[in-house]
């Protein structure tokens, strides 16, 4: 996997230029967002589901773009972050982190085998002759115990 670039920090104004252009609400839940310390700043798409730019040094798109960051409330940043709980507190759906394991695991299921290493040989005849004639060579069986067997009576026939 290609290394990525280090994610940077959101400048103070920065901040204020996303807020302004939500008009001061949370895009989440709709209300007033308050205070910019109570504030959380959510990247859309997530950072770690964009792409790498071809130079290498940022993501597509940027990763300060004010186009694609949200201001929302803790709670609300939250439950985008983790996704809705369902009825166990352990069920977690429509989250980032439930979206971004899965494209880890769709990588890791794709990624095309780790080239070997050394190079194999085959050993010799001789020696390739050996181990054939052991792999096909049948095991015996171990013996089984005698057991008593019940003498057989046939059936009667019928007339």
């Amino acid at each position: 996997m290609t290394d990525r670039p280090k994610r940077k920090g959101i400048s103070v104004g920065l901040k204020l230029e996303v807020v302004l252009a939500q008009d001061g609400l949370c895009t989440h839940c709709g209300k007033a967002l308050g205070k910019l310390p109570g504030v959380r700043f959510d990247h859309r798409p997530p950072i770690a589901l964009r792409r790498v730019n071809e130079a290498g040094d940022d993501y597509d798109p940027p990763q300060l773009d004010p186009a694609h960051i949200e201001a929302l409330h803790e709670p609300c940043h939250d439950e985008r972050t983790t996704g809705r709980r369902g009825e166990s507190k352990l069920s977690a759906r429509d989250g980032d982190q439930t979206r971004i394991a899965k494209v880890k695991r769709l990588v890791e299921r794709h990624q095309p085998a780790a080239p070997v290493e050394e190079e194999r040989r085959l050993p010799p005849i001789d020696e390739f002759e050996r181990r054939r004639s052991e792999l096909l060579r049948p095991e015996p069986r171990p013996e089984r115990e005698k057991r008593s067997k019940w003498p057989s009576r046939p059936f009667r026939r019928s007339p």
